[in-house]
């Protein structure tokens, strides 16, 4: 890595109280401490970069790190470890150990963005993906063990970002695996998501799918809350949680087929008093949970679609199971 430009700050001459001293110099070491490396070309490190954060202000750049290390030092200020300005389209970022940042990075915006084969460790926020971003790829990297304490996500997906994938990732560690706050027509596909607080937690989540992931050892493993609509979860194992799916009333036309539910205290929990209308469960595998569903279910909802039942633990009839009273444990 050569020439890379790094912004720093300068000390004013005109100085006049000790204090202002003080405090001039106090300030300057620490955006010395904290300068930014530059990126406007395609960027291979030579070398481990420490305390810097890294800004890429040009679009269609590739930034590799070749195996090598960005490390903040300070998880607990409000830095990025490396952030895509707005606007900013086509940025490939790969093979970096990104660790000790506020986020590890931040992708401000811009159409065609690609994180690749990363590593984050020790962030508050892994991955922090901006409002109005699209197409941005998010494929085999490793996000995990935030700060003890911390209450960031993984990876997040903001207001109005659309064409999210994230593929192929392992997420452990965070308060949340992957927020969706509000995005639309997005692939989350074959993530082992581990030991978080909430496996994936999402709110007004439309026309998305979410399949073939795994997603075990969280308190919650998927959380369904405020209007997330016409969505497709499938082909997922839910396994050894306190609540496999929890489902809020006001999400509807969501199709939850082919998942595996087992080995959870409660397999699919409601989280209003009745379980949420218009939404279909057929063709899941649901046993073995000390509490298949709670919910008051008073609608006699039936967790089918166009006659396909649940699998109950065996696939000889019944398998079709109707509401009828406020605890379901295995048929």
């Amino acid at each position: 890595m050569k020439n890379i430009p790094r912004v720093t700050l300068i000390l004013s001459h005109k100085i006049f109280t000790p204090f202002v001293i003080f405090v001039s110099i106090f300030f300057l070491s620490y955006n010395l401490a904290f300068a930014k490396v530059l990126i406007d070309k395609n960027t291979t490190l030579s070398t481990d970069i420490y305390g810097d954060d890294v800004e890429i202000n040009t679009s269609d750049v590739i930034f590799d790190c070749d195996g090598h290390v960005i490390d903040g030092g300070y998880p607990e200020y409000t830095r990025y470890g490396i952030v895509v300005l707005n606007g900013v389209n086509n940025v490939t970022i790969k093979n970096c150990t990104i660790k000790s940042y506020y986020t590890g990075s931040f992708i401000a915006g811009g159409v065609g963005n690609i994180l690749e084969n990363n590593n984050f460790i020790n962030n508050i926020s892994g991955i922090y993906v901006q409002e109005y971003s699209e197409n941005t790829k998010i494929i085999n990297n490793v996000i995990k063990d935030a700060p003890a304490s911390s209450s960031g996500s993984a990876i997040y997906a903001g207001f109005s970002s659309k064409n999210t994938s994230v593929v192929k990732n392992i997420i452990t560690g965070h308060y949340v695996g992957i927020q969706l706050v509000a995005p639309s027509n997005n692939q989350i596909s074959e993530n082992t998501i581990s030991h978080n607080s909430v496996g994936i937690n999402s709110a007004r989540l439309n026309n998305s799918i979410i399949s073939d992931n795994e997603i075990s050892g969280n308190f919650t493993g998927l959380a369904f809350y405020s209007s997330n609509n016409n969505n497709k979860i499938y082909n997922n194992k839910f396994i050894n949680q306190k609540r496999a799916i929890l489902l809020s009333a006001d999400s509807n036309q969501n199709y939850f087929f082919n998942n595996l539910i087992t080995e959870n205290y409660f397999g699919l929990w409601s989280a209003n008093s009745y379980f949420p209308t218009g939404n279909y469960f057929y063709k899941n595998n649901i046993f073995a949970n000390t509490f298949n569903i709670v919910a008051n279910l008073a609608y006699s909802t039936e967790l089918s679609h166009q006659g396909e039942g649940n699998y109950w633990g065996h696939t000889t009839s019944p398998c079709f199971h109707r509401a009828g009273s406020q605890i379901y444990p295995e048929d």
